[in-house]
C-alpha cells in the first residue's frame, strides 16, 4: 500500500438477515476500536440467484 499502510480484507459467508448485518456491523466497529483502525466499508460480490 502506499505511504507503508497496511490492509486486511476479509470475508464472512452469512445470512442477509437485518440481525446478522446488525451483528458484523458491530463487530467491524469493536475490531476498529480495539485495533485503532480506521474502517472503510463494505466491499461486496453479487452473485445472480
Amino acid at each position: 500500500m502506499p505511504g507503508g499502510e497496511t490492509a486486511i480484507d476479509l470475508s464472512v459467508q452469512s445470512d442477509a438477515l437485518p440481525s446478522t448485518i446488525d451483528r458484523l456491523t458491530m463487530d467491524a466497529l469493536i475490531i476498529e476500536t480495539r485495533f485503532n483502525i480506521r474502517y472503510e466499508g463494505w466491499g461486496t460480490v453479487a452473485t445472480k440467484c
